[in-house]
């Protein structure tokens, strides 16, 4: 880009953006590639084959249990 004297007649250059640059940097060697997002087939998925297999449970504002030793109700989480 700044080989073009059309760049510097106008006197405004034009700024690349950060894609161009990183490329230019990917191509000179100057730039570590980051890793990429997991592929989607290493995900394994929470089905069953059937229905009723597999249940969960989400518990907001902690657990109540019963200390089996004294039965007294304490808090947890």
């Amino acid at each position: 880009m700044l080989r073009k004297p059309a760049a510097w007649s106008s006197g405004t250059l034009t700024v690349p953006s950060e894609r161009t640059i990183d490329r230019i940097l990917r191509r000179q060697g100057l730039l570590r590639s980051r890793p990429r997002k997991r592929p989607r087939d290493s995900f394994v998925r929470w089905e069953r084959p059937a229905a009723m297999q597999l249940w969960q449970l989400d518990i907001v504002g902690g657990l109540q249990l019963v200390t089996p030793a004294t039965g007294v109700l304490g808090t947890r989480g």
